[in-house]
């Protein structure tokens, strides 16, 4: 299998074979001018890389929408591109699954990204890039997400699937709630992402340890897993996980509890469905 992350080594022997992408959460691009990566383009997903006509945050645009977006960014479809961002590693995943769900067949994410580039001393650029238009073609692909009706069939069992909520241990519970109705969709387990980050570097435990945590995925291939969280950035962290550890059989609901927890009509639970231990 090949690996969804790049070391930045490969990325340093090999740089013109790849375009740079950096991902934002909040669409600033001061931190961005003030010094990126080498030949780094701004990959803006709170606007340029979302549907702006959705009722809910960074929801997935359509195939048209999405393809003018990466080629202004100077994607191609033969261009290997790899994706980083200055936090923990979701925002970059979000554009990777983006990448994936739409047919492009080599993305990856910088292992460590923006935080293990600087512990390096490796240089930043402050200039723009001059970007080349790209010409990838965006073609939606199944399996990658997944909407509120096929999660209702999931919960009525008619899919071989399980949801997976990937918010803190107490979102799930419900002792705090950040959307509008606390707790999770009925028959959730639950496994925080943030379980899966070391807290001093910002990138994934290490590999056995990771493997260990994910065991439970591991040993159960069968399964689709559905993975959600807040509005599906977390979410594709997870999934990125995920196909480190070789589980491929996963999709995020794109909603998540934005857009669940926003209908009165959908239930609502609190901690009755047993925590997905490790």
């Amino acid at each position: 299998m090949t690996s969804p992350l790049l070391s930045i080594d490969a990325l340093l022997a090999q740089p013109d074979h790849w375009t740079v992408l950096e991902a934002s959460a909040k669409g600033l691009r001061e931190p961005y001018a003030a010094g990126h990566l080498p030949g780094a383009r701004f990959a803006d997903l709170s606007q340029q890389l979302s549907d702006a006509t959705a009722a809910f945050p960074y929801t997935r645009p359509d195939a048209q929408a999405f393809g003018a977006a990466m080629r202004a960014l100077g994607v191609s479809n033969e261009r290997k591109v790899v994706i980083y961002d200055r936090e923990n590693g979701i925002w970059a995943a979000r554009v990777w699954w983006l990448l994936k769900s739409f047919d492009h067949a080599q993305a990856c994410v910088l292992e460590g990204g923006w935080r293990a580039w600087l512990a390096r001393g490796l240089p930043l650029d402050t200039t723009p890039e001059p970007v080349n238009p790209g010409d990838f073609t965006a073609v939606s692909q199944p399996g990658f997400f997944v909407d509120r009706a096929y999660v209702q069939q999931v919960i009525a069992g008619q899919h071989n699937a399980q949801l997976v909520n990937v918010l803190r241990r107490p979102v799930f519970r419900g002792e705090e709630s950040k959307y509008a109705r606390p707790g999770h969709i009925p028959t959730s387990l639950n496994l925080p992402y943030k379980e899966l980050i070391d807290p001093h570097t910002h990138t994934f435990i290490p590999r056995p340890a990771l493997l260990e945590t994910l065991q439970p995925f591991i040993n159960r291939p069968g399964i689709e897993w559905v993975l959600y969280c807040g509005s599906g950035i977390t979410a594709a962290g997870f999934a990125l996980a995920l196909a480190v550890a070789g589980v491929d059989h996963v999709s995020v609901y794109d909603g998540s509890l934005c857009e669940w927890s926003a209908d009165p009509s959908l239930p609502m639970h609190l901690a009755t469905h047993p925590i997905l231990n490790t």
